[in-house]
């Protein structure tokens, strides 16, 4: 399975760590225990040239992985995990460090991620994130009976003045894979005192979500540019849902999602569809509205409608705690990877407070 840099943790080199850490009771050591994260490494390992069976030992990159999991759990930065790697246990001992092992450093965590994306995209990085969710359910959480799907923006890490600048001399974006979005409109008072309607408006990106009710986990996402159609991709947090074992019996969403092909697959799936209904639908002066009308009456529909907003204290967590406010990097695939990373995170809180009852605290 490849060979890597000798590690010290758990040797004779490595106990006086583990000594010390005995007795304490940290977030960290309890995700470290719950999640079985050696099943990844031999997807980790076929990234590198010869499976890291030729030239120099790198370091194993369950190791890399972890440290740049921190960045999103802790929301911080490559350059703060390589140094917290250095002055704190909880950090060392969970990416799997001994007292006497180098720390990779932040430009080696930008190759390893890089290293993945040219493997297989985004790939490597799903694989993980379904297998956490799979894990999960093997180690006791119990999923509800209700899924909510919806979709948060991420604004493009661009400045919007420069890029309007850009536009009209007929210059490329700095983001090229950023799509513009619209977001209303907002009154604006300009410097002469006049109260203007100006359009909300920016670049960026969009991240599709499927979230179960009764215990906040995001079981599916789909990262795409900010200008998809949402409906559009209702469909595919569905199916990998099924992949990875969720058995809900009823999905909501807003109105946006009110597409009769997702109605029919919902039903074809023997599932309730609670995605609510337009206006449109339901007072139109034809007979077809009767089958409409009737679903607003359904206990399964009601129940969905009145779980809807919880989607929405996840999205809160994501961009203020998370930093999914705003796109790391450019690009569309350094998005994924931001959105796979940022909602790992979340889940893996979620999964230990679930399991264990420990909270992530300041470090």
């Amino acid at each position: 399975m490849g060979r890597f840099k000798t590690n010290t943790l758990g040797s004779v080199c490595g106990d006086p760590l583990v000594r010390l850490a005995q007795g304490r009771d940290h977030f960290l050591f309890r995700l470290d225990k719950i999640i079985d994260w050696q099943e990844f490494t031999p997807r980790l390992v076929e990234a590198y040239k010869g499976k890291a069976c030729r030239g120099e030992s790198p370091y194993h990159p369950l190791i890399l992985f972890k440290m740049l999991l921190l960045v999103y759990l802790l929301n911080t930065s490559e350059r703060a995990i390589e140094e917290q790697c250095h002055w704190f246990i909880p950090v060392r001992l969970f990416v799997g460090l001994g007292v006497y092992d180098s720390v990779p450093d932040h430009s080696t965590l930008t190759l390893f991620k890089r290293r993945l994306q040219k493997h297989d995209g985004i790939g490597d990085f799903k694989v993980i994130f379904d297998g956490i969710i799979r894990q999960a359910l093997e180690r006791g959480v119990k999923f509800g009976s209700i899924q909510v799907v919806d979709s948060v923006h991420t604004v493009a890490n661009v400045n919007n003045d420069r890029e309007r600048e850009r536009h009209e001399q007929g210059q490329p974006s700095a983001d090229p894979d950023a799509s513009l979005v619209h977001k209303g409109k907002r009154l604006v008072t300009k410097a002469n005192g006049v109260v203007e309607q100006q359009q909300l408006m920016h670049l960026g990106y969009k991240t599709h979500v499927s979230q179960d009710v009764e215990t906040g986990v995001v079981t599916s996402i789909k990262p795409t540019t900010g200008n998809t159609a949402d409906n559009k991709q209702m469909a595919d947090l569905i199916d990998n849902d099924q992949t990875v074992g969720v058995t809900a019996d009823t999905y909501t969403a807003d109105k946006g999602y009110d597409d009769g092909e997702l109605h029919t697959k919902l039903q074809k799936g023997g599932k309730h569809s609670a995605i609510i209904l337009r206006t449109l639908r339901t007072e139109k002066k034809d007979a077809n509205k009767g089958l409409w009308q009737q679903m607003l009456c359904d206990p399964f529909y009601q129940a969905g409608v009145r779980v809807r907003y919880r989607i929405e204290r996840t999205f809160g967590e994501a961009k203020l705690w998370h930093r999914l406010g705003l796109a790391r990097y450019r690009g569309l695939l350094n998005f994924k990877v931001q959105s796979y990373m940022t909602f790992m995170a979340i889940n893996l809180k979620r999964i230990v407070w679930l399991l264990t009852g420990a909270r992530l605290r300041a470090l």
